[in-house]
C-alpha cells in the first residue's frame, strides 16, 4: 500500500497505520510530497499530475503494483495516478475525501488557519478540532507537523488541474470510499456521492465511527482494519 498525505502534511502521519498494515503482511510505503523532508522537485507551476508522476516513480522503483491510499488532498493525487498509470494501481482509497459542494468558505478559512503557525495556539487548536477531529478526540497531535511553505503550491496545483481530468480515478480501478462519520467535509446527505457517480460495483464504502477528517491519527487501528479488509477482499476477487 502506498500512502499519500493531506495538504501541507507529511508522510509521518501514516506511521501508526503503516506499522499496523505491515504487521498484517502488506508492505506500507508513505510518499513524502515535494518540498517536505528530503523530497525535492519543482514546486512552481506543478500540477496534480506532476505529483502523481512522483508517486509512479516510487511504485516503479519498488517493482510492483499498489493500492494507493490518498488522505484528503492526497486522494486527488491518487486519482490522477490511476488515470495516468492504471497499470500501476490495483485500487485507490479515497480516505476522508471531501464531497463536492461540501467545503464552503468557513471550512476553507479553518483549513488555512490550521497550518498558520503564526496564529495563537488556542485559536489554531479550535480550528483543528472543528475541521479535522471529532468531539472527544485530542487535536493537539496535529498542532505540529504542518508545512505551510508547500501549501500554496499544492493548492495552486489543484487549481491548475481540471477536476474533470481526474475525478473518475480512471475507468475501472476499484475505489474504497473511507469515510469518518464526524467529517464535516462529508456530510451524511452527500455520503453516497461517489458511489452514485461511479457505481456500487466499483465503489466500496467503509465508515470509521467517531472519526473526522484526520482519521489516521484519530483511529489508526480501525483505519488499518478497514484497509486490510478491503485489500483482502481485493486479493480474493483479483485471484478468481
Amino acid at each position: 500500500m502506498v500512502f499519500l498525505p493531506s495538504m501541507a502534511r507529511s508522510a509521518r502521519d501514516f506511521l501508526a497505520v503503516g506499522e499496523l498494515i505491515a504487521a498484517q503482511g502488506w508492505r506500507a510505503i508513505a510518499v513524502q510530497p515535494r518540498g517536505i523532508g528530503g523530497s525535492t522537485g519543482p514546486l512552481q507551476g506543478m500540477t496534480l499530475f506532476d505529483m502523481a508522476e512522483d508517486v509512479a516513480a516510487v511504485i516503479r522503483e519498488v517493482g510492483d503494483t499498489a493500492i494507493v491510499v490518498g488522505h484528503a488532498f492526497g486522494n486527488w493525487v491518487a486519482r490522477c495516478l490511476a488515470v495516468r498509470h492504471p497499470e500501476l494501481v490495483r485500487a485507490v482509497v479515497l480516505a476522508a475525501a471531501s464531497r463536492e459542494g461540501a467545503v464552503g468558505p468557513e471550512l476553507r478559512r479553518a483549513l488555512a488557519a490550521c497550518h498558520d503557525t503564526g496564529l495563537d495556539r488556542a485559536e489554531r487548536l479550535r480550528h483543528l478540532q472543528r475541521l479535522f477531529f471529532a468531539p472527544g478526540s485530542d487535536a493537539t497531535c496535529w498542532l505540529e507537523g504542518w508545512h505551510a511553505e508547500v501549501a500554496p503550491f499544492q493548492r495552486a496545483a489543484g487549481d491548475r488541474t481540471p477536476r474533470a481530468l481526474w475525478r473518475s480515478g480512471g475507468q475501472s480501478v476499484p475505489l474504497l470510499d473511507l469515510q469518518g462519520d464526524c467529517d464535516p467535509t462529508c456530510p451524511a446527505e452527500l455520503a453516497d456521492q461517489y458511489r452514485n457517480a461511479f457505481g456500487a460495483d466499483r465503489v466500496t464504502v467503509a465508515l470509521i465511527a467517531g472519526a473526522s477528517h484526520a482519521m489516521f491519527p484519530e483511529h489508526p487501528v480501525e483505519v488499518a482494519a478497514a484497509l486490510a479488509a478491503f485489500a483482502t477482499k481485493l486479493d480474493a476477487s483479483q485471484a478468481s
